[in-house]
């Protein structure tokens, strides 16, 4: 599981626009669509596996503790 982030803190993500793909380092992976929100909680190893270009992926991410 390489290029991974592994924060120190909590994240909060919301999807503004298009369409994203993440996977954990759990082999599970979640597709997040306009709207979709995920809480991606401290030293969960993930990665973004896919965002689109047409609409360009725009996302808010908010980390917190």
């Amino acid at each position: 599981f390489t290029d991974t982030y592994d924060q120190d803190e909590d994240e909060f993500v919301v999807l503004i626009q298009g369409e994203a793909v993440l996977s954990f380092e759990d082999n599970t992976s979640v597709r997040l669509k306009v709207g979709d929100t995920i809480i991606i909680p401290a030293h969960k190893k993930h990665k973004v596996d896919f965002t689109s270009k047409n609409p360009p992926c725009i996302w808010l991410c908010i980390f917190y503790n």
